[in-house]
């Protein structure tokens, strides 16, 4: 059997490891020189070498947002640093090791671009990629394809009423790096997300002002206000630009500013997949996916990491095992029939809850523990342990009610059910 990887992200790189473990034949295709996906910090922007885009999103000061407690692969300990929230060097020294642990970095070709990939007789798929060194098109044949290309390299940029009347610069979060070139302006940051969070509080040591937009609850916003210098102001949602470039709050209030960037998010983009894949992406929601994971109508094509408001890497790693189960004849997958009943039935259960069409993919406290519980149950492998859910939840507590200082907290598991929470000098 001969399998295909899309990205040597953390999700490319967790199918490696595991096909290598079934005997199962690999070629991972990375567009880049290196391994981690979005991990790779770079100081460019806009496009690489090879005329293709920058797929870093990195910023120089980023610490994670989550512990490395919980961004452990199942049976590869995060271990080896003082601090539970890491920085991306130390997130790529992790999967280095990783990769060198189980010794399969021979499976990966890079600097070779996924140019197509269709469906062909027998549940096969061809998959064609260009060796960007040598400038060669190369075409293989293979028994399944992981799709693992991530999805924070497509910036969603929200129509904004009056946009082109802004006279400063307008940047999305993907493009920034470090916050000395804004040095003295009065910025606008859109959006309220880790990005957002941690930008904002970046540029508001050198700036001017920082204008922070989004719509957080009362209790979150009272959280930021602890958090940020008096030259942060909260502001509401972007009514328009006015004509004269000046920006208009949903409250009524009107500032100026010097640089927009938005700090919201990204589009899942599959560019190189043939309409024959019957793959569709709607404002976000990406279709038709049995548990959001395999493709309904090509079940041996298989999405890594699409859900999001999760474990990171534990998802990745559990999603990589259970498809391998159905892959490998060693579980019996649904009919198309029961698949496509059970899709229905998870898009009702988010239609209740109020959740949006771009919201379908979205696991957090609704939906995670026991979204992943059950894929470990219908594939017969072994959970991700609860102590790893209790530390996520912890975390996300804390990041509610003391945005400013839980970063500042570390964590030791003890066993599958306990950890150990200390407290550290302020980062």
């Amino acid at each position: 059997m001969k399998v295909a990887v899309v990205g040597a992200g953390i999700a490319g790189l967790a199918c490696c490891k595991y096909c290598k473990e079934a005997n199962i034949s690999v070629d991972c295709f990375e567009q880049t020189n290196k391994i981690g996906g979005t991990w790779v910090y770079s100081e460019a922007t806009g496009q690489d070498k090879h005329g293709l885009p920058i797929h870093s999103a990195m910023y120089k000061n980023l610490y994670t947002n989550l512990p490395k407690e919980t961004m452990s692969f199942h049976d590869f300990p995060f271990d080896g640093f003082d601090r539970s929230y890491v920085t991306p060097k130390e997130v790529l020294e992790y999967l280095e090791k990783y990769v060198e642990k189980f010794g399969f970095r021979e499976s990966i070709k890079f600097e070779h671009l996924v140019t197509k990939v269709e469906p062909i007789e027998n549940g096969k798929w061809r998959v064609a990629s260009q060796d960007l060194v040598k400038d060669e098109q190369k075409t293989g044949i293979y028994d399944a394809i992981f799709v693992c290309n991530g999805h924070h390299f497509t910036p969603n940029l929200p129509k904004i009423l009056g946009i082109e009347n802004f006279k400063g610069k307008i940047m999305h979060s993907h493009e920034y790096r470090v916050p000395e070139p804004f040095t003295g302006q009065k910025v606008l940051t859109i959006g309220a997300g880790p990005s957002g969070i941690d930008i904002t509080k970046d540029l508001s040591s050198v700036a001017k002002s920082v204008g922070f937009s989004h719509h957080g609850d009362p209790l979150t916003t009272a959280s930021y206000e602890s958090v940020y210098s008096s030259n942060v102001m909260q502001l509401p949602d972007v009514a328009q630009i006015l004509e004269d470039g000046k920006v208009h709050f949903y409250n009524g209030e009107v500032y100026e500013f010097d640089t927009i960037i938005y700090c919201t998010g990204y589009n899942y983009s599959y560019p190189f997949l043939s309409p024959e894949c019957q793959i569709k992406v709607e404002d976000n929601h990406v279709t038709e996916l049995y548990k959001h994971v395999i493709n309904l109508n090509h079940p041996t094509m298989y999405f890594i990491g699409i859900p999001f408001s999760t474990l990171i890497v534990p998802l990745f790693d559990l999603q990589v095992r259970f498809c391998l189960k159905f892959l490998t004849k060693a579980v019996e997958l649904p009919s198309t029939e029961k698949m496509r009943q059970d899709l229905n039935e998870d898009i009702y259960q988010r239609q209740l809850r109020g959740y949006k069409k771009r919201k379908m993919h979205q696991l957090g406290k609704d939906f995670m523990q026991s979204y992943m519980n059950e894929l470990a149950t219908m594939a017969n492998i072994e959970p991700v342990k609860p102590v790893i859910f209790d530390i996520y939840f912890r975390r996300q507590l804390l990041m509610r009610i003391d945005l400013r200082n839980y970063r500042n907290f570390n964590y030791k598991i003890l066993d599958d059910f306990n950890f150990e929470e200390t407290r550290q000098e302020v980062l």
